[in-house]
């Protein structure tokens, strides 16, 4: 890896530096959050999956900087200081808090989030418990309902599987109370499976402010396989004039 395209964070750490974008940190409490820039006008929040990256959005941002002032979030939590897993309340909580640390500290008052996987149940949470700073969600191939079929994995920690049903039941009733105009896009070739009938369901009785959208052909990368297509439909929802649900 040559120095130019390097960022030295630490003398242990490092960070390839950005293709698209620029490369900029804040500082929250004692800890330095990369993320990437690019764009200007209305600010969107990209939260990637769990133990994610910025890069999880390198085909989705191109497309949507000509519009919107972008900013791609590495995984927002230390996972190491955490004795939460990825996945369960209290880390979905701890990144809610963190991004909203983050848009205080960068005085960008309202934003649009848009949540992958993970990223997804930080979006939903930041909408109930943040409303003064969320405006809109955009949320890709997340299970509120949870995952039933995982049941079927023998290899599952079953303590790790419990963990996180329990925090998505309290997460499920905290979500009822959004009011911000939602965006929810899942691979078409899912419906089948009886979760995603179960989150559809949950969707519509409620959070009827919701756009339902399934991709045909659509698998659960949706940013990987389909970046123009989600592109489009990012843009038209966050462009459209809608009032929150009263």
């Amino acid at each position: 890896m040559s120095p130019e395209k390097t960022l030295q964070v630490s003398s242990t750490r490092y960070f390839r530096r950005a293709k698209f974008g620029l490369d900029k940190f804040v500082l929250i409490g004692k800890r330095k959050i990369h993320y990437v820039e690019a764009g200007q006008g209305d600010p969107v929040v990209l939260i990637p999956g769990s133990n994610s990256t910025y890069r999880a959005w390198a085909r989705l941002m191109p497309l949507l900087a000509g519009d919107y002032r972008l900013l791609a979030l590495d995984y927002p939590i230390d996972q190491s200081s955490s004795d939460g897993q990825a996945g369960d309340l209290k880390s979905v909580r701890e990144c809610s808090e963190t991004i909203v640390a983050i848009i205080n500290q960068l005085k960008l008052d309202k934003v649009k989030l848009i949540g992958w996987g993970f990223g997804g149940a930080v979006a939903f949470d930041m909408a109930a418990r943040f409303a003064d700073v969320t405006e809109k969600i955009v949320t890709l191939s997340w299970y509120i309902t949870g995952a039933e079929e995982s049941r079927a994995n023998s290899r599952l920690d079953w303590k790790k599987w419990g963990l996180k049903r329990n925090s998505r039941s309290g997460l499920m009733e905290e979500a009822k109370s959004i009011k911000q105009p939602v965006l929810y896009l899942y691979g078409a070739g899912l419906a089948s499976q009886a979760s995603m009938s179960n989150n559809l369901q949950y969707l519509q009785t409620n959070l009827p402010q919701t756009w339902i959208i399934g991709l045909e052909g659509g698998i659960f990368e949706l940013l990987l396989k389909n970046p123009q297509e989600v592109a489009s439909l990012i843009i038209k929802f966050l462009r459209t004039k809608l009032e929150p649900r009263r």
